[in-house]
C-alpha cells in the first residue's frame, strides 16, 4: 500500500530487516550488528560532510565532479534521477 511504501522511504528498507537479524543472530549478535552498522553509517556521513565542505559542494553530483571528475558526476546524476 502507499502507506507502507512511504514508511519504507522514510525509515529505509534495511530497518525492516532488523527483526530477522535478531531472530537469526540473537540478542547479542543483533545488538552487535546494529552497533557496527550505526558506526559505519556515522563514519560515512562524516566523510561525506567533510568532503563536501573541502570541495565546497552542495550536492552529490558536485561532490563527485570535484573528487572523481566529470564522468563520475554524470554517473551519479544518472543514478540519483
Amino acid at each position: 500500500s502507499a502507506t507502507t511504501n512511504l514508511a519504507k522511504c522514510i525509515c529505509g528498507a534495511g530497518s525492516f530487516a532488523l527483526p530477522h537479524v535478531f531472530l537469526e543472530e540473537g540478542v547479542v549478535g543483533g545488538t552487535l550488528a546494529l552497533i557496527v552498522c550505526g558506526a559505519l553509517a556515522s563514519y560515512t556521513m562524516k566523510s561525506l560532510s567533510n568532503s563536501a565542505r573541502e570541495t565546497e559542494s552542495g550536492s552529490y553530483v558536485e561532490l563527485a565532479r570535484g573528487v572523481l571528475g566529470t564522468g563520475a558526476s554524470r554517473l551519479v546524476f544518472g543514478l540519483t534521477l
